[in-house]
């Protein structure tokens, strides 16, 4: 599986692997272990978190973490280190349980094990627009990647799903009816927006969900712990002139200051055709 120059509309490129189903994955991705992810055997007590990239994907994985182990402290290690696409097979294999285990990947790509419905599933979205911009920086800050086109072609590249994890309204569509019907699968589904504008709420759910029970005080010590500040300053990443790279704004509405009025009716349109019937997923624009 070769990495692939994938043009978009106005001819800028971006470099991946196109995986024998078609799809796109990012080029850092391990070939073996996602070519084969459906046969990775998983067990009883994992945790598997699901998103599509730039979902707030490093935050809310920090917030699973401490809210399963109940020790408030940021992670050392990445987690790109549980992360499916950058990993050997082996690698998981030897990993101690609980495993709390990420991908990008579409619902049809997981491990098959996931249907047994022991194992649990996070599954976390934010609104497109915000996704839209936050890849962008991705693409035109980290060095591996470099785009050079402007946002009004990258937008295009967007709304046509030329990016790591391909179309982020298939990936969407896909998990709705992949959960409808498995409803076997333990699961839970968290917004971006409403983890941020719900913060003891929406933690004491997801805890809830884990098993855990915690009290007040302790969740908002959780959310002080995994602030955007405060990650900044603790987590690793990529960093360039402007800054980190993984944890660059966390806010809802960036957008606002990317998308012209006419970039933000068309992509209204895509959304409004490509999850026309979808009820899972309900989006927030504003903080």
């Amino acid at each position: 599986m070769p990495l692939e120059n994938v043009a978009d509309e106005d001819g800028y490129t971006l470099k991946f692997y196109r995986k024998s189903d078609g799809r796109l994955s990012g080029n850092l991705t391990n070939v073996d272990t996602i070519e084969n992810l459906p046969s990775l055997p998983l067990r009883d007590d994992d945790i598997l978190f699901c998103s599509y990239p730039k979902s707030g994907c490093h935050w809310v994985w920090e917030n699973v973490r401490i809210l399963q182990t109940g020790e408030i402290k940021l992670d050392a290690l990445p987690k790109e280190r549980f992360f499916f696409e950058q990993n050997e097979r082996d690698y998981f294999n030897n990993l101690p349980s609980p495993r709390f285990l990420n991908t990008h990947e579409h619902f049809d790509r997981l491990p098959r094990d996931l249907l047994k419905g022991k194992m649990k599933l996070v599954l976390l979205y934010r609104n497109p627009k915000d996704i839209a911009v936050s890849f962008y920086h991705h693409h035109t800050r980290l060095p591996y990647y470099r785009y050079e086109g402007p946002f009004s072609s990258y937008i295009k590249r967007f709304a046509a799903g030329q990016l790591n994890a391909s179309c982020v309204f298939d990936y969407w569509r896909e998990f709705e009816e992949g959960l409808k019907q498995n409803p076997q699968i333990p699961h839970i589904i968290l917004s971006f927006e409403d983890l941020k504008k719900n913060p003891l709420s929406e933690r004491h759910r997801l805890a809830k969900f884990l098993g855990r029970s915690y009290d007040d005080e302790f969740i908002e010590q959780v959310a002080e712990a995994t602030s955007i500040d405060n990650m900044r300053r603790e987590k690793e990443g990529p960093k360039d002139e402007k800054g980190s790279i993984y944890y660059r704004k966390g806010e809802i509405g960036d957008w606002k200051n990317t998308f012209t009025v006419a970039q933000s009716e068309r992509l209204d349109s895509i959304i409004e055709s490509k999850l026309k019937g979808c009820q899972m997923f309900r989006f927030v624009y504003s903080p």
